[in-house]
């Protein structure tokens, strides 16, 4: 799979960060299908049994649903490469950011893994 890097800071204030994100969430969540949004639960859970993580979690934006890892470490390789496999073949994008991992799903891409 071809991943992105992305070279993004983190913000001054991230408790107001963090209250925004969570508003807009709400907001952007009902731009989505409910098989979207269950097509993304069901990547973070596939990603939970291949990665060990700080922190997972998704984020409902204007275009695309993205699922963020923060400090992942590889726990199951070939679990992993068959994930970033089959993400590629469905269109998810991989990013790499200073802070963890990135996958970005866009919508009316096949909701079936």
């Amino acid at each position: 799979m071809k991943a992105v890097d992305l070279d993004s800071k983190a913000s001054m204030y991230p408790a107001f960060a963090a209250a925004r994100a969570r508003m807009e969430n709400a907001v952007n969540s009902t731009h989505f299908t409910f098989e979207e949004r269950h097509y993304a639960i069901v990547a973070r859970d596939l990603l939970d049994e291949a990665y060990a993580f700080n922190e997972i979690y998704i984020n409902y934006r204007k275009t695309c649903i993205s699922i963020k890892m923060d400090n992942p470490i590889v726990r199951d390789r070939k679990m992993a490469k068959e994930l970033d496999d089959i993400f590629e073949d469905r269109g998810i994008v991989k990013i790499h950011t200073p802070q963890g991992l990135l996958f970005r799903i866009k919508p009316g891409k096949s909701v079936a893994l």
